[in-house]
Formats: C-alpha cells, structure tokens, sequence
C-alpha cells in the first residue's frame, strides 16, 4: 500500500524515508530532498478503494472503468488546486515546495514542521486554558482569512490539521487536501468530493458528494468546532445530530464570547453562521459587550413591541402590551447581569487560586535551585602522569553538598584511555596498550551538577615519525603526519550549524593523503562494490556508495590486516577540518589548498557529473588531496546542529549520540559553498550515495 523507505521520486531528487500516515485522498511521507539536504513531507494522490498499487511497489492504478474515468479528472483537479495553493505566503500557512506527476498519480511536496498537533497538545494536557485556545485560533483565523480572500476554502479545519512549530510556538495550517477553488459568486467550482472529518465538517459537507455549494463559511463552522474541541477536551458531537439535539451545553467559566463564537459558528444551516472569519473574530473577542443573544432578545422585543403597537385595537392593548415588553426587558438584563456577575466572581476565585500556586510552586523553585547550586565535586588532582606501559589506575574525588538524585558520569575522548567508571568517590580508568608513539595527552572529564570537571591523563612514549607508507595485499597508500595544535574550527558567514566560531586543540595524528580508492577497499575487504564508469570506475577511482556502518568495517578488516600497529579510524571532524585547513601551516584558504575550488577540486561545474581519480588536482598546504570536492567523507562524530555551542576545546569527538554521522567536504555534485573546509553536512549512517566516500586517520606509525 505504501511507498518503501528509500524509494526515489523525480529521479533521485527525493528520497522517501517512512509513511506519516494516510486520509481519505492520500498517503504522505516523510522524505529527504537530496540537493537541498532539508527533510520534507510528500502528499500523495491515493483515494481509498479507488487506488490500487501495482506489484512494482511504484504506479498507482485505478480498480475500474469508472473511477479511472472519475480519478483522472480529479487528479488533475488537485494539481490545479495545489499549484493555486503553493502561492500561499502566509506565516501560518504551510509552505508547498513542488507539485509534480509520477507513477500514475499526483505529488505534492510541502516543508515538514517538527511539532505535535493542537490534537496531540489537547492530548497530553487535556482541556486547554481559554487564552491559549483563543490566540491559536485567531492564529489559525488568521490563515483562514488569508485564503478566503484569494477565494479558496480549506474545508478541513481540525486540531489534527493544526501544528505548533518547536522553534517557535507558531500554530501553522497543513493538509490542503481537501481545499478547494472558488469562483467569483462564491461557490466551489471543484468537483473533488467534499470529504468529511467527523465532528468538525458542517452538515452541509456531508450532504454533497462534491464540493459544489461549500463556501467559507464551512470553514467558520470547523473553526468553531476546533475551538470546542480545544475548550472542552472532547470531539463535537456531529453535525447531524446537531438539528434534532442540539449542542451540549458548554462549560459555565468559559466567557460569554467564547461560548457565543461556538454556538453561532456551529449553526446547521450556514445562512446563520457568521459570514466571514472577521466577524467570527469579532465575536469570540466581544467579551465586554452585552452578550449576543441579550441583543437578540432585546432586537425580537422591540420588533415584537412594534408589532403590537400597528395592530392594537385600543389605546388601552397598546399599553398593556408595551409594559409587558418593557417588563421581559428589564428581566433579560437583570439576569444577564446577575449571570455577568458570577462569572466575573469565578474568574476572580480562579485568578486568585492560581496566584497562590504558582507563588508556593515558585518559592520551592528557588530552593530547590539553591541546594542544586551548592553541589559540587572537588578532584584530589586534576591530572596524572603514567609511563608508556598500559594498566589500571585510579583518582579519589569528592561529592560537597550532594543534591539527591544527582549521579557522577566519566567520558573520555581519547580512544587509548578506556575503561573511565566513576563510583563510591574514585575514578578507574586504564590504557588500553603501550605507547609506541612520541608522548601524549589526553582527558577525562568527570560530570556532576552539569559542570564539567577536566583531568588531563600525559603518558610517555618514544617520539613520533613523520609520513609513512602502508602496504595492504600489494596496495601501498600513505599517510601523513599533521602536527598537533589550536586552531578556529566554525565559520561566522557559513549555515547556523558552522556557527560559533570556537577554539580547538588537536593532538597530532596522522591522515590518508587520498580518499579510500576502488583499489584498497577491494584489497581490504576482498571484493569489488559494483562501481560503475556512469559514476567512475577504476583503480584510482575513490570507493564510493559507502554506507558509515561499512567504512567503519573497513577500517576494522584495515587494522586487522596489518597487525593493529596503526590504530586506524575515521577522522573525527575536528580532526578532518584541522587537516583540510592545512593544520599548523594552514593558509588560511577558503578550500582545501586555494581560494580557487578549481584548482583543487572536482565540483557541480566541472566534474561531469561523476568521480574522478584521486590527486589529479593540487594538493593542500600538507600535502593532501581531494578534501574539497570529489566525494563527501565519513567522519566518526555523531552529528549535532547545535555541538559548536558546548564543543569540547580539546580533542572534541562530538555528541554522545544521534541519528545521522558527519559528512565533510562536498563531492562531484556539490556547488561550491558546500565544498568549503568550515562546511557541515550529515547524513544516515545506514545508507550509502554515488557521492559519499571516507579517508581513513591513524594515532599510531611504526
């Protein structure tokens, strides 16, 4: 029934990720747009039982005569009605991207909004307070009326159709399946069916089998039934019940406009709704005026009075009948007032109760952030010094003030220092094999109270060599040393994830002088990946179409290979970039070796449109080539948009976790932005690209 995860559409230019879920004429998807690296969702044209998919798990045919007659013509209705709808440019609006025809059907491609629905809000926290549901219903009004004006309705308004961004708490309007052109007298000039989303569809949506005859004024009717909805915690009752039961009564605290806004836009017959968003608005924010149905009251009075007094008989009727309408007057009013009155003494109660809970719940706060402050964890020492053989060592701390609840994490950054386990007041910690490099340093950081405390581990060694060659089954490749040293990791006019800007120390350590090539990995591994010469094959070819997971096996079958005298890995990024600047000798260039991505790269404007062999462009300032362009490279970091904000200076290694790893350095398919040595990308580590390939980094020589 759904399209699998990994399937492309539109030539490779979205890659569909998993189902979001479908509706009546649907199914959307959570996608990746390729170029633009942006998550996205994909409405598809799927109406039930009139679609089915065939065996190739792609095209969509329809189940008779008939309804391919019948879907033909409305799939081209709703792309005509989406291209109408992609004009939309309204904050509370979803944005449509692309609209486009595949597979037999129809797509629609729309931004995707990290957020839970107004339903799933109502959800967690129940009935919602009745300035929240106003303001995201004025939000939402506001949207509406946008779309009014440029004659369309939306005709399927619902808490499940409203979302609240996480960025910023704005409600936005989605799903314009259903949404509908209108002409210039009013009426829908679509022949989709209406569809119908129970118990916030007015009545005369489900009295057509199209949408002829819906107007805007459908939309004011689900818009009062969201607000009921958002008031009450509960779905409206139907609209078909409505005109034999009625609307159950709403609750009492709930302010006389809010209650008037619902009732008048959930009337059955629309000629009695009212006529437009902005004279809903203007209800539901009447609060300080006579109520509605007092002015209705008083209106059918005075007429009834002016009735009476044409067709009175006698002077001595006239009067009777004229006091008895004063007198309903007077009554009206007395008890509007007196229900006025009890309700401003509620809201008065209300306001007062919760003045005095959110005073206790903030006094407990600043105690609770008091004894939080306090705690604190104090080293013996802040760093130990061990000689070059590996072995078990430990460091005393202690805890002062201790929070309950509050526990002691150790992490270490350096892959030589393992074991790191913090309790009962000691870290333990070990060196996992002799040093056989030149002496070097690294760090554990102890974690308590969320303050870091840093203890730096040094061990002796035997000095470092420079550059090095390895051989692998007759594959020879080389590595070359990058001094360790400071440097500003970031950009300031790159993407928000470059940002800030921040200060890095590296150890040394040692980096392949090319991308892995078709070469070594066949060495490696033992076997060939089914390289293409569409996308470049042969032996100086870099390997390509590499998941993370299967770099990762490569560099383990590398280390096994060759005794584990290297301690081979994928770079950290950190480590990447300090590289592609050209470390301590570093330039300063915009790429990986010059100013100019030409002269060091395989790019969008010169590569064909496919790899290249390795170091058939100029090399960087350390004598490494290929870091801009040619293929993107895995790094072992987990990525973060946000890591740079709490980057560890030295030797970072990024978060402990995520759902994408690093990629750095752009590819063959890349425009030139995206091949500088500051920019960031990601991608899942499960799948593998034309365009993605890996170097390999070492900590070790002979």
């Amino acid at each position: 029934m759904e399209l699998k995860s990994g399937t492309t559409l539109q030539g490779g230019k979205y890659v569909i990720e998993h189902s979001l879920g479908r509706g009546g004429f649907g199914l959307t998807y959570l996608a990746n747009q390729v170029m633009a690296d942006r998550q996205v969702c994909i409405k598809e044209f799927f109406p039930k039982d009139y679609f089915v998919r065939d065996a190739d798990g792609y095209t969509l045919s329809r189940t008779s005569f008939q309804s391919d007659v019948d879907m033909e013509r409305y799939r081209r209705k709703f792309i005509k009605e989406v291209k109408t709808i992609a004009r939309f440019d309204h904050p509370n609006i979803v944005h449509i991207y692309d609209v486009f025809e595949e597979n037999g059907t129809a797509y629609y491609v729309m931004e995707y909004i990290e957020g839970g629905s107004l339903k799933d809000v109502v959800k967690q926290r129940g009935t919602l307070p009745e300035s929240d549901a106003k303001e995201y219903i004025r939000a939402v009004g506001s949207a509406l009326e946008y779309i009014h004006s440029r004659n369309t309705v939306h005709l399927d308004v619902k808490p499940d159709n409203i979302m609240l961004r996480d960025v910023d708490n704005r409600v936005v309007l989605i799903d314009f399946g259903l949404a509908k052109h209108f002409d210039n007298k009013d009426s829908s000039s679509s022949t989709l069916p209406a569809g119908i989303s129970r118990g916030y569809s007015p009545l005369e949506q489900y009295q057509s089998t199209v949408a002829t005859d819906l107007n805007a004024t459908a939309d004011i009717y689900s818009l009062g039934a969201t607000l009921y909805s958002l008031v009450t915690g509960v779905v409206p009752p139907e609209a078909t019940v409505l005109p034999t039961k009625g609307l159950p009564k709403l609750p009492s605290h709930l302010s006389a406009s809010t209650r008037k806004a619902i009732e008048s836009s959930m009337q059955s017959n629309a000629a009695l709704r009212p006529q437009s968003v902005k004279a809903f608005l203007s209800i539901l924010d009447d609060g300080r005026r006579v109520g509605l149905w007092l002015w209705m009251l008083l209106s059918f009075v005075v007429a009834f009075v002016a009735v009476l007094v044409v067709m009175s008989p006698s002077g001595d009727d006239k009067s009777s009948d004229t006091n008895a309408a004063e007198k309903a007057r007077i009554e009206a009013e007395k008890r509007y007032a007196e229900e006025d009155a009890a309700r401003k003494a509620d809201e008065a109660e209300q306001a007062r109760i919760a003045e005095e809970q959110r005073k206790a719940a903030q006094a407990k706060q600043r105690e609770d952030q008091a004894a939080r402050a306090a705690a604190k964890l104090v080293l013996s020492q802040s760093s130990a010094t061990l000689p070059k053989e590996s072995g078990d060592y430990t460091l005393n701390f202690t805890l002062a003030n201790h929070y309950p609840g509050f526990e002691v994490t150790a992490t270490s950054n350096n892959g030589w220092i393992t074991k790191v386990d913090a309790s009962s007041n000691t870290l333990y910690y070990s060196v996992s094999a002799n040093n056989e490099t030149k002496q070097r340093k690294g760090t554990i950081t102890l974690t308590y109270n969320d303050k870091g405390y840093t203890v730096t581990i040094t061990q002796s060694g035997k000095p470092a060599t420079k550059d090095y060659y390895v051989e692998v089954e007759g594959v020879e490749f080389k590595m070359v040393w990058v001094e360790g040293g400071t440097f500003n990791m970031g950009s300031s006019s790159g993407d928000s994830n470059e940002k800030p800007v921040h200060s890095v120390t590296l150890d040394g350590y040692w980096i392949a002088e090319t991308e892995v090539t078709q070469e070594l990995w066949k060495a490696v591994m033992g076997k060939d990946e089914g390289w293409t010469d569409s996308y470049g094959r042969g032996s100086n070819y870099p390997a390509y179409d590499v998941t993370w997971r299967e770099a990762k096996s490569f560099v383990e079958e590398l280390n096994r290979k060759t005794g584990y005298k290297y301690n081979f890995s994928l770079p950290t990024e950190a480590q990447w970039e300090y590289a592609a600047r050209g470390g301590n000798k570093s330039q300063g260039y915009k790429y990986s070796g010059s100013n100019y991505l030409s002269n060091v790269g395989w790019y969008y404007d010169n590569s064909g449109s496919k790899t290249h062999p390795v170091k058939t462009k100029d090399m960087n300032e350390l004598g490494i080539y290929d870091m801009s362009g040619n293929v993107w490279e895995w790094c072992s970091d987990w990525y973060g948009s946000s890591y740079y904000s709490n980057s560890p200076t030295k030797n970072p290694t990024g978060p402990r976790d995520g759902s994408y790893r690093v990629l750095r350095g752009g590819s063959w398919g890349s425009i030139e932005s995206d091949c500088r040595v500051a920019n960031r990308n990601y991608y899942n580590p499960v799948n593998g690209s034309n365009y993605i390939g890996f170097r390999v980094a070492a900590s070790s020589s002979l």
